[in-house]
């Protein structure tokens, strides 16, 4: 069920794939398949990580985070493409990564309407 999930995201226009990951940065479920988002989702979990640990210093940390009453969505700005990352149950997140010229809107809206579907079957 997860997996059908997924193909919905990653089937939208310029969506190169789509993964749940837990607080540890494993991938739970992805899709596509494969080393490239398992590898991206535990870079973007040590980042996460990292940012934390600076923040709690005190230290300036810029980062993109729009809120609004259930949701706290990052958005991450890569060479290769836009990270997305959602909060589900658990403590796990929901990772999109997409081209630079995606409708960043449209993949959020579609994102945040399945996330509570997605947080059920955690």
């Amino acid at each position: 069920m997860l997996n059908s999930i997924l193909a919905d995201i990653v089937a939208q226009d310029d969506v190169y794939g789509a993964a749940i990951i837990d607080q540890s940065g494993f991938a739970i479920e992805a899709n596509p398949h494969g080393p490239g988002l398992e590898k991206m989702a535990a870079n973007i979990t040590m980042l996460l990580i990292e940012t934390q640990r600076l923040n709690s210093q005190d230290s300036q940390t810029e980062t993109e985070a729009v809120q609004d009453e259930n949701h706290t969505t990052l958005t991450l700005l890569a060479e290769r493409g836009i990270i997305l990352l959602f909060p589900l149950a658990n403590n796990c997140n929901l990772l999109i990564h997409t081209s630079q010229g995606t409708n960043i809107g449209k993949v959020r809206n579609h994102a945040q309407k399945l996330s509570p579907r997605i947080s059920a079957l955690l």
